[in-house]
């Protein structure tokens, strides 16, 4: 989709990685107590964590993070997979999944939560399981979505028919509005 960028008012939603990491540390402290606490509480003493388990789960979780937002975006995607670059944010220590077309805000709200919503459920696959590791990772991956939760809070007042621009290089994105 070719975008004529007269007929737009382009909104800037960046965000930085500083605000974001002062925004997750809590919550993942947060987050992380409760579901330990949980556990406690469910089954008696947690034990320990696995670490090496626990940064496979984390590192497999991250990759699965990414290709969920791919496979949500590629939906909307006129030239499919062409359209979609994963990469990591080395400055930011982030991963990512950039789509080079812009999707209306229905369509990037859809892109944004949809790996949150799965890592949410594997908290409680963990628990069903009885596994620290696979919680604790599961937990992390939840927090993960924060810059997600924050693109969907920043697009709260836009139409679902404004166009959402991704940034390739930068987190966050532009909201396109017709003038």
């Amino acid at each position: 989709m070719i975008i004529d960028e007269t007929k737009y008012e382009v909104k800037d939603m960046r965000i930085t990685a500083t605000k974001l990491n002062l925004l997750a540390i809590p919550l993942v402290v947060v987050l992380m107590a409760s579901v330990i606490l949980t556990f406690n509480a469910i089954f008696g003493e947690i034990g320990h964590i696995n670490f090496l388990l626990f940064a496979l789960y984390l590192m497999i979780g991250s990759v699965l993070h990414e290709l969920t937002h791919g496979l949500v975006a590629v939906k909307y995607c006129d030239n499919g997979w062409k359209s979609i670059k994963f990469g990591v944010l080395w400055r930011y220590g982030a991963f990512y999944c950039h789509c080079s077309e812009p999707m209306t805000v229905k369509q990037y709200r859809k892109f944004a939560i949809a790996p949150s919503i799965w890592a949410f459920l594997l908290i409680f696959v963990g628990f069903f399981i009885q596994s620290i590791d696979f919680i604790v990772a599961a937990t992390v991956l939840f927090a993960g979505g924060i810059g997600d939760f924050m693109i969907i809070y920043y697009l709260r007042n836009s139409s679902n028919d404004d166009l959402v621009s991704d940034y390739s290089r930068k987190i966050g994105c532009a909201i396109l509005v017709k003038k």
